[in-house]
């Protein structure tokens, strides 16, 4: 299940994810604070970082960069996606009751919010675009390249985590990684939101790639994303 939200706003930072995973958190703790607190706190108030069951992409359109400000033409076009009903529903009933969204000086006022339809995956290799750059890095933390041997072993390795943290069990078969038409980006991300500080620049791929593995665990990453960091914007997919 998904949707996509349309926010009218003058421009945004660089880093400008980190304003839709505070809407999330924010309309979670108001919606619903035990599933809030199931998903982002455990044990004594620490942070839970457990892959969560959504994604979500930011399309903006013709961006620009200005001095650390992303300029765009129209609105800004947010696309978010789960598997959980639980999660999908709670966040849909509170977009629905909110105007406009606040995180330090920024501000998003929503203007349409849209359920878009499933698409039907029915064969074991699909033929997917991504809506958000996906990430893959080894246990050391290093981005790893389409074209490196262990691309496919560790998005293997978070697809089978993520599919665990969701349904109970990891991912039925291998998966298979086929690359058609994908492109390098390199993300640039403040350390610590907005504030003055270092930059983490993540590497990542867009592009269209080819998918195999077994039907159910395909169409759970469908809704799922593929990858790490698929909760802070990265690795949600498209049928084509």
């Amino acid at each position: 299940m998904r949707f996509l939200c349309e926010f009218e706003t003058k421009d945004l930072p660089v880093s400008y994810r980190i304003i839709f995973v505070s809407l999330i958190k924010d309309i979670l703790k108001k919606e619903d604070e035990i599933l809030y607190r199931k998903l982002f706190i455990y044990g004594d108030d620490k942070k839970n970082k457990a892959t969560k069951s959504y994604t979500f992409a930011v399309l903006l359109k013709n961006p620009k960069i200005d001095d650390e400000r992303i300029q765009f033409e129209g609105n800004v076009r947010w696309f978010f996606s789960s598997p959980d009903p639980k999660i999908l529903i709670n966040v849909y009933n509170g977009l629905k009751r909110l105007n406009t969204f606040s995180y330090r000086e920024e501000k998003l006022d929503l203007k349409k919010i849209t359920l878009l339809p499933q698409k039907v995956i029915g064969d074991e290799t699909v033929v997917f675009k991504t809506l958000s750059p996906i990430h893959i890095k080894d246990k050391s933390g290093k981005p790893l390249s389409i074209r490196d041997e262990n691309f496919s072993r560790e998005l293997n390795y978070i697809s089978d985590i993520s599919l665990k943290n969701y349904r109970g069990y990891g991912i039925k078969k291998p998966l298979r990684f086929e690359p058609v038409n994908m492109k390098k980006v390199v993300v640039k991300e403040r350390i610590s939101g907005f504030d003055k500080g270092e930059f983490l620049y993540i590497e990542a791929w867009k592009g269209v790639f080819k998918l195999s593995g077994a039907l159910e665990d395909l169409r759970d990453l469908y809704e799922l994303g593929v990858g790490f960091r698929r909760n802070q914007g990265f690795g949600m997919i498209e049928v084509i």
